[in-house]
């Protein structure tokens, strides 16, 4: 019937307020409850990524996506629907491809790290 009025902190994503009739005190009130809903339109294909590999930057949302043995790469993503096990990404990660889902943030300060030394140094010189 309508958004609820916070954002649920385990999954980050919108929750939605239902009134059901008829199931008595099956249910009871503030209770979670998963539901599964037919969306409309054409089926969206995509990676369901987990929150743990998402980090945030310079307003952009991004994950590391790992292009060598030990080499990483950031990727701008843009979440999609959200579920129980992460985000949907339609854009930025193809299927198939390894993103890293824990240390995502360490990364992205030893990349920003790097950046700030460098700046450093041309200004030293």
């Amino acid at each position: 019937m309508s958004l609820a009025s916070t954002i649920d902190p385990r999954t980050l994503g919108e929750g939605y307020l239902f009134r059901v009739r008829g199931l008595g005190t099956i249910l009871r009130p503030g209770a979670a409850v998963s539901a599964y809903l037919q969306a409309p339109g054409r089926p969206v294909a995509g990676v369901v990524i987990p929150q743990s590999a998402v980090v945030r930057a310079v307003g952009k949302t991004w994950v590391y996506r790992q292009i060598a043995g030990d080499q990483f790469t950031r990727a701008e993503v843009n979440l999609g629907r959200t579920t129980s096990r992460g985000s949907l990404v339609t854009k930025g990660v193809p299927a198939g491809d390894r993103i890293v889902t824990v240390g995502a943030q360490i990364l992205l300060s030893e990349e920003q790290k790097s950046q700030i030394q460098i700046l450093e140094e041309a200004e030293s010189k």
